[in-house]
């Protein structure tokens, strides 16, 4: 199994005040090396792809210039962002992940990989939803409540294979597509669900920033 990594840190940092989460340091560390630093020691990601917007896309070929590593720009959205990442993939097999996840560990993404078969398209991490969840009209009044056990919370990174999303991308619009994974539930493909990790949080506020700060610390002792 050969396996492009894709690494996507193209978003606006919108919600993080004006610094860029991607290259934010801890420990004077950029957020995004935490995530490099894990593919590149998996012996079957073969090549990394960095997606950045056109904001720190300057910055991050100046910042991440190894040969294994090609940095790119990404799209407007998310979405596109990956498949421009997709479309430079090399090899049969993609691995997406958020550049903001930086508490992904090597035995992790080992144990997504090892779950795929050929009768799948992808291999996603979940984790099972704790609390009730509710959804709501246009007008803020609960509709229904939804089945908290058939629940999960999706995370990164997510395995897929290469030909599956290039067919997808042909076939359906980008619009409102939050992760991969929807376009081959759409396009009627298998798509399999393995146990997430924890603390493999977003980062996405400065409240997410505290937690993989204490939690970097932790794993230094």
């Amino acid at each position: 199994m050969e396996i492009s990594g894709i690494i996507v840190g193209a978003g606006k940092s919108m919600r993080f005040g004006n610094s860029d989460k991607v290259f934010y340091k801890i420990n004077n560390v950029p957020v995004i090396f935490y995530s490099l630093e894990k593919f590149l020691k998996n012996p079957l990601l073969k090549e990394v792809i960095v997606v950045l917007n056109g904001d720190n896309l300057k910055k991050g070929r100046e910042f991440i210039n190894l040969r294994k590593i090609k940095v790119i720009k990404g799209g407007e959205t998310r979405a596109e962002s990956v498949m421009e990442g997709v479309k430079t993939a090399r090899y049969a097999f993609v691995l997406i992940h958020d550049a903001v996840r930086p508490l992904i560990t090597d035995d992790f993404i080992q144990s997504i990989i090892s779950e795929y078969d050929d009768s799948l398209d992808g291999v996603i991490p979940g984790l099972d939803v704790r609390y009730t969840i509710k959804e709501k009209d246009k007008r803020g009044f609960v509709k229904r409540t939804l089945p908290r056990h058939l629940l999960v919370e999706v995370q990164t990174p997510q395995l897929f294979k290469k030909s599956s999303l290039l067919k997808a991308y042909k076939k359906l619009p980008l619009d409102s597509k939050t992760d991969e994974a929807m376009l081959i539930e759409e396009c009627g493909g298998k798509v399999k669900i393995v146990k997430g990790l924890e603390e493999n949080i977003k980062i996405t506020t400065s409240l997410d920033l505290f937690y993989v700060k204490g939690a970097l610390k932790q794993r230094k002792k």
